[in-house]
């Protein structure tokens, strides 16, 4: 292991998710030897989830990394977002040419598994080591660098540790970065699955009822990602039978496809989440040792950054360890950076999501004419703005 200027530095990246799989590829490409630990025993069993969307500040990222393309062809293009009603009545459209111009990449919807397979063999091709069944165990560091000890009892020796395990992070943890119970509940609950089925591909739907929110969209050729959001109390349980029917019921005056998309769903494949997330942390590391992705930054699902934040943070990290000499400082300097930018994030999904769990109907009509006659004037050039001020 060498640490001098010129000389290419080892980093242990801790988790191979998108945020770690996109980190550990742009340190490869910044010349920095580096090795993955997943406490997964297999890959298949990371490479989960349902939708999300790849946004066009992350796109630009991985446009850099050369991965744009292949992204593109497994999901499906974002040509505009329709807002409406439960009840159908549209609110307001936002067509993505505007963002597309500014960022110079389009938005893409896939699924979740689908990205990570596109990171997973790039990180392959740039011959990168990727340790499965290595559940961090202990973590040290001196002056000279950090070791890393796992469950199994491997021992990994590098320059900087990078902690991309999510929001549950065992790095955190270990650096006592924070006081549980952390992160906080957002206040919402969704059900979301992907489904066969086929409408309006290129089109993102977002309908708002009273305290409920619903989105679907294309993530290939022939599946869709459907998300019902609830403003409910945490811990909230559903039948052990009859799943399915207890969800329909609660959209049954909701304008087609809601029903159709669920009913649609085999049982199986639903998936109820308390959401988790959306306050920030004050420090993300000390010493050789940062954290990156929903580790550092556990977002919400508002606004759909959270992958999009850990690609950006994935490419920065690299960048800052390529162009200073010094880890510590780089680290340091890293942090800085994606602090200002993600809290600017969490404070947006803050002004989007919140207040929904108070609605009453009439607080429901103020909310769709906000957005009926403030979204494309007011809300719509904040948030390009913010998006445009990534890596």
């Amino acid at each position: 292991m060498a640490s001098m200027e010129g000389t290419p530095r080892r980093a242990i990246v801790v988790g191979a998710g998108i945020g770690g799989l996109t980190a550990a590829l742009s340190l490869r490409r910044a010349g920095i030897e580096t090795v993955v630990l997943e406490r997964a025993s297999a890959v298949g069993r990371i490479q989960v989830g349902g939708g999300i969307v790849v946004w066009s500040n992350a796109m630009r990222v991985l446009e850099q990394l050369g991965l744009a393309e292949e992204v593109q062809a497994v999901g499906a293009p974002v040509e505009r977002v329709v807002f409406r009603t439960k009840q159908g009545s549209q609110l307001t459209t936002w067509g993505m040419e505007g963002l597309t111009r500014l960022l110079g990449a389009g938005n893409v919807t896939i699924c979740r598994s689908d990205l990570h397979q596109v990171l997973a063999r790039a990180f392959e091709r740039e011959g990168g080591t990727l340790q499965l069944g290595a559940a961090c165990d202990g973590v040290e560091q001196d002056d000279d660098g950090v070791t890393v000890h796992t469950a199994d009892g491997r021992t990994e020796r590098g320059d900087v540790l990078i902690g991309a395990d999510g929001r549950y992070s065992t790095i955190r943890a270990k650096l006592n970065l924070v006081s549980p119970p952390f992160p906080p509940y957002a206040g919402y609950t969704i059900w979301h699955a992907n489904v066969k089925f086929k409408h309006e591909r290129g089109r993102f739907n977002l309908l708002f009822g009273q305290g409920y929110r619903f989105v679907s969209y294309h993530i290939d050729d022939e599946r869709m990602y459907w998300s019902l959001l609830g403003y409910l109390p945490e811990g909230g349980k559903d039948p052990e039978t009859g799943q399915k029917e207890a969800l329909l019921a609660r959209v049954k005056d909701w304008v087609a496809p809601v029903a159709d998309l669920i009913a649609a769903t085999p049982d199986k494949d639903i998936t109820r989440a308390d959401i988790f997330g959306g306050v920030p942390l004050e420090h993300w590391g000390t010493g050789r040792v940062t954290l990156l992705g929903d580790a550092a930054h556990p977002m919400t699902t508002v606004m759909g950054q959270g992958a999009c934040m850990a690609i950006e943070d994935g490419v920065a990290l690299a960048a800052g360890l390529k162009a200073n000499a010094d880890p510590v400082a780089a680290l340091r300097e890293y942090e800085v950076q994606r602090q200002a930018r993600t809290v600017a994030i969490m404070k947006a999904q803050e002004r989007f999501g919140s207040s929904a769990a108070r609605e009453t109907a009439m607080q429901c009509w103020i909310r769709n004419q906000i957005i009926k006659r403030l979204f494309q004037r007011v809300v719509r050039p904040q948030y390009e703005a913010t998006l445009a001020a990534g890596v």
